[in-house]
């Protein structure tokens, strides 16, 4: 069971340093400020630049956190994250019709509300606990 839990960590480690990187990448190519980050390697077609910010950032966070507030604050980032994408669609969605993939506004909203409620659940079931 230790294995496969180890396994599992490790996968979860290298999904997020290859998903963090093309996140990064998304957002910033329009960005005139962050384009650095939007870089791509002219041979391997990979966002090179945001990879290797991100991998220190990750490898910053590992070497000065405990894991616990490691496990906290990627868990942040990815409801965040979670927020952000499907405002983003919600946003799309009421700007512009176009071809493809089409979900309805519900969907978003749902993501939305779901995810604002995991961030903000936390905080103040511990800030309740702590009044009594």
């Amino acid at each position: 069971m230790s294995l496969i839990s180890l396994i599992a960590i490790i996968n979860g480690a290298i999904v997020q340093l290859l998903m963090a990187p093309r996140v990064v990448y998304g957002l910033t190519r329009e960005s005139e400020r962050w384009s650095f980050l939007a870089t791509i390697h002219p041979k391997t077609q990979t966002p090179i630049v945001a990879t290797v910010f991100i991998s220190l950032l990750i490898l910053l966070f590992a070497l000065w956190l405990p894991l616990s507030q490691l496990a906290k604050l990627t868990s942040t980032i990815i409801l965040c994250l979670f927020l952000l994408i499907n405002s983003a669609l919600l946003i799309i969605k009421r700007k512009e019709s176009h071809q493809g993939f089409q979900v309805a506004a519900w969907v978003p909203l749902i993501g939305i509300i779901t995810s604002l409620t995991l961030l903000l659940l936390p905080p103040m079931m511990s800030f309740v606990m702590s009044q009594n």
